[in-house]
């Protein structure tokens, strides 16, 4: 997948694009993507993703303490996991926002995607003001010889899958109906990282991530996982918190591997949010916190089972 992340698009292929923020890459998102997909093999051009960096929530501030569902480096390996063969990650700045959305179209579409077809979601805007839509992309589109496709929202149990949905579920530790919006389970990404190894004193022996502070965290809990590294998926328990038991400030994601004793330190791996165990606790002693967590991976291990 070619990436790209300037102001100026050099490139010359055609192509069928999905334009939108991607935030969290849902099963609504999915869906415009596999069009894209469909749309460039018809067309024999290439298929391209068009989103923006940082998110405009960010740079707008029009909404407090926002997170992102997946990080800039997530998001790119997952759109290119998808089968994205351009992904596009434009530059958002104040002065862009205030381009007018024709400017937009004829400029950045036309000019330099080459677009044969635009795809958007049916309520996507863009451009000062929010004014662009569906109708002006048709309108404009029709003179300058390239289709546009709206696709409707996906509706679950009579509600819209939105980013919104997903981060009220997490907010709330409800990965299971955060996991269906999202058509695979919630991940985090990141390098292990040396922690106060207080698990290896009570025999459970742990990984540690650092989240970003741009990352949206589940509630802090402990939850049942799996922690892919190498391309295989190991069971395992994680911790989302800052350890109150060892009156821990940061918050760190941490994991406990079952059957697996390896020093990953320095590896990159991935942690894959299956179901909640329960909420953060703060224990009187270590030898508490250790009977908690005999119980824990008890009910893991039952889950992995049932899973078979």
């Amino acid at each position: 997948m070619r990436y790209i992340n300037e102001e100026e698009i050099t490139q010359s292929i055609p192509c069928v694009v999905a334009l939108g923020n991607f935030d969290g890459l849902h099963i609504g998102h999915k869906r415009l993507i596999e069009e894209v997909k469909r749309q460039a093999s018809l067309y024999r051009v290439q298929g391209a993703v068009f989103s923006f960096f940082p998110h405009p929530a960010f740079v707008l501030a029009n909404r407090k303490n926002f997170q992102l569902i997946y990080t800039k480096e997530e998001k790119i390996k997952k759109i290119e996991e998808l089968g994205i063969e351009l992904y596009i990650e434009y530059p958002f700045t104040q002065s862009f926002a205030q381009i007018p959305p024709e400017q937009f179209i004829q400029k950045i579409l036309y000019n330099q995607l080459h677009s044969k077809v635009v795809i958007v979601g049916k309520n996507f805007k863009f451009g000062k003001e929010r004014k662009g839509d569906i109708h002006l992309l048709h309108s404009l589109g029709e003179k300058l010889g390239f289709q546009t496709l709206a696709i409707s929202p996906v509706q679950i149990q009579g509600e819209e899958v939105s980013s919104t949905r997903i981060r009220q579920y997490l907010a709330k530790g409800e990965i299971n109906k955060a996991n269906i919006l999202l058509g695979e389970p919630y991940s985090i990404m990141g390098t292990v990282v040396k922690g106060k190894q207080l698990g290896r004193t009570i025999g459970f022996p742990t990984v540690n991530l650092i989240p970003s502070s741009d990352k949206l965290l589940p509630d802090h809990g402990v939850y049942i996982t799996y922690v892919q590294w190498l391309g295989q998926k190991r069971p395992s328990i994680t911790s989302v918190g800052s350890n109150p038991t060892v009156y821990g400030k940061k918050t760190v994601v941490e994991s406990y591997l079952l059957d697996f004793e390896q020093d990953l330190y320095g590896e990159s791996i991935k942690v894959e949010f299956l179901e909640w165990l329960r909420p953060e606790h703060r224990f009187h002693s270590l030898t508490a916190l250790m009977y908690q967590i005999q119980e824990d991976e008890k009910r893991a291990r039952a889950y992995f089972e049932r899973s078979k």
